[in-house]
């Protein structure tokens, strides 16, 4: 009777310590899942300003196009993430965000073209009275490109040499010019350019 107690007690006991280890194990694992978030934004060109669709936006192994008016929607999980943005053409932008769950803006970005060989850039300000003089329109050895909100601009791909670069407002009431010498692969800083009232067309007779 005692060997019989003793064999039931021993079965029970290695029964729950079975149970213990399966409990301890089962389910998957892996810990907590992140919650769900997502990403938006737009994505234009840094010189002339232009919308760009079929952008790529990629946040780990999630990714997503930008549409016809360079707008953007990535769904992926939250907490710390890299995003990176490329396109044809353009050099890529990489980013890196803590992301919230729920809803995240990257609001609006600028990609910046790829310098073609044996060409440089020049950025800076377009200013009149002081003021950063927004829609301004500048130009330089057949390449465009137009002022942001502030009045900052950047002109890519600029042959190498001494460059004059001209810019004029929208109304074509303001104009004026800054020189600078551009490098091979590298951007000029400081091609601040400052606006002066243009005479008006004389009449023709």
């Amino acid at each position: 009777m005692v060997r019989r107690c003793a064999l039931i007690s021993t079965l029970v006991l290695a029964a729950t310590a079975v149970t213990f280890i399966a409990g301890c194990g089962g389910g998957g694992g892996g810990g907590p899942v992140e919650p769900a978030a997502t990403v938006s934004g737009t994505m234009r060109d840094d010189a002339e300003l232009q919308t760009l669709s079929g952008a790529r936006v990629t946040i780990g192994t999630a990714s997503a196009l930008t549409n016809a008016f360079g707008v953007f929607t990535v769904n992926t999980t939250a907490g710390g993430k890299t995003i990176t943005i490329s396109l044809a053409g353009y050099q890529n932008m990489t980013l890196t965000r803590d992301l919230s769950a729920g809803a995240n803006s990257i609001g609006m970005r600028y990609l910046k073209p790829a310098l073609q060989a044996s060409r440089g850039a020049a950025s800076g300000t377009v200013r009149y009275g002081g003021q950063g003089i927004a829609g301004a329109h500048v130009e330089s050895g057949g390449s465009q490109a137009t002022t942001k909100a502030d009045g900052s601009y950047a002109i890519y791909n600029l042959p190498t040499g001494e460059r004059g670069i001209l810019a004029i407002d929208q109304a074509n009431s303001r104009a004026g010019s800054t020189s600078v010498t551009i490098n091979a692969g590298t951007t000029v800083a400081g091609a601040n350019i400052r606006l002066n009232l243009t005479p008006p067309n004389l009449p023709v007779f």
